[in-house]
């Protein structure tokens, strides 16, 4: 095991939320975590992703792969929830074969969509379900439609069972088998997703025409979601209609924040938790400060030198380079300043915490990325990173 430096994030794995709470591995899995680990954090979603890779006897990879899809993730920096999801992948690699478990592949709750000739109208099967796969992991949704054949109801019906009879058991899947080269020692690689994720597990569906304001189309429609519940709802009059036809619930949540409002940006997330947040965003504040020319570290406004643990950085939120056009006023509209970034998204890893802007064409990141490497140390021969903040 490897000696965990101070000023990285611990983490903990617990049985999966429908389960209970009690922790697996002894609750504290940061040894497994590090140096491989790497975390997403977006300001339109929150918790995206984390994934790391380690070695061990065959005993605990054999564990892990067996028992531990679904369980419960958390990361956490000084007692403070920094990211948490449920491990959604896992990938055992020995000697070149892989296997995969997933739960992309899973689904425990099927419907089919199914026409019994070319003029009827469209049936949707009632849902047939697997109760014990459902105590485990939580509801997960497939509608099947089917659009090039005709079948009666009691077809579909056929139908429905036996895809739920797939879907709903969880086997490992043989991505690769290289049976040639060097011999490799066992590794498993785990994905965890934020919950935000299990909102398109369920769908929504709502025949009514009315409009409601968009903060309560939002509440409507985490009242279907399992793990997700409302957190800090801010009040949004646009008008959204209620009407929804078969819509995963995250879908429906992201295009009604893509609305915003007459006067600002929105922002929808599970940001460290299971709660979602709908909040304007604030795009006039200056929330971290960065020295580009001496390589300060990020340091909250104003100025105070006081550092931002890389744990701790989060998207959402206005950087500011504080040491470039020094004598030039801050533009009234902070955002057309060219010293100003509004934070997208947050890479965490042991190298510290990249803040990236919105995405630009992949012409222009390989030419940034290319002008960034020039920067070499000359003692060392290789490039400069930050151990606590850098700006892609």
């Amino acid at each position: 095991m490897i000696t965990i430096p101070a000023q990285l994030a611990n983490m903990n794995l617990f049985q999966p939320l429908n389960v209970k709470s009690a922790a697996v591995e002894n609750g504290d899995i940061t040894w497994a975590c590090w140096p491989t680990y790497r975390r997403q954090t977006l300001a339109q979603g929150g918790d995206h992703m984390s994934t790391w890779s380690f070695s061990a006897s065959d005993e605990i990879l054999d564990r892990w792969f067996d028992e531990y899809l679904g369980c419960h993730f958390e990361e956490s920096f000084g007692g403070v929830g920094t990211f948490s999801g449920l491990v959604y992948t896992m990938r055992l690699s020995y000697n070149g074969v892989v296997l995969t478990k997933s739960l992309d592949d899973m689904a425990n709750s099927v419907r089919v969509s199914y026409k019994t000739d070319s003029a009827a109208a469209e049936a949707i099967t009632t849902a047939v379900t697997n109760p014990a796969s459902i105590a485990r992991y939580g509801t997960k949704e497939h509608l099947e439609k089917l659009g090039s054949i005709y079948i009666s109801p009691t077809t579909a019906g056929y139908y429905a069972d036996n895809l739920l009879a797939a879907l709903s058991q969880i086997r490992a899947a043989m991505e690769e088998a290289r049976l040639s080269g060097a011999s490799q020692p066992g590794t498993l690689q785990v994905e965890v997703r934020g919950y935000v994720h299990t909102l398109n597990w369920r769908t929504i569906t709502n025949a009514s025409t009315t409009t409601v304001a968009a903060s309560a189309a939002i509440t409507a429609a985490l009242a279907s979601a399992e793990f997700v519940s409302a957190g800090a709802i801010a009040t949004n009059a646009a008008t959204i209609s209620e009407e929804a036809a078969s819509v995963p619930l995250w879908e429906r949540i992201k295009a009604i924040t893509k609305c915003g409002s007459s006067t600002q940006r929105y922002l929808a997330g599970c940001y460290a938790g299971t709660s979602l947040d709908y909040q304007p965003a604030d795009e006039t504040t200056i929330a971290y400060e960065q020295e580009m020319r001496t390589r300060r570290r990020l340091t909250y406004l104003p100025g105070s030198g006081e550092i931002v643990p890389a744990p701790l950085v989060r998207p959402g939120r206005v950087v500011f380079v504080r040491d470039l056009m020094s004598g030039r006023p801050i533009s009234p509209s902070l955002l057309d300043d060219p010293r100003a970034q509004f934070v997208e998204m947050v890479e965490y890893s042991m190298e510290g915490a990249v803040l990236k802007g919105e995405p630009r064409r992949d012409a222009d990141k390989a030419s940034a990325l290319a002008l960034a490497l020039k920067t070499i140390n000359p003692r060392q021969g290789r490039p400069v990173i930050d151990p606590i903040v850098r700006i892609s």
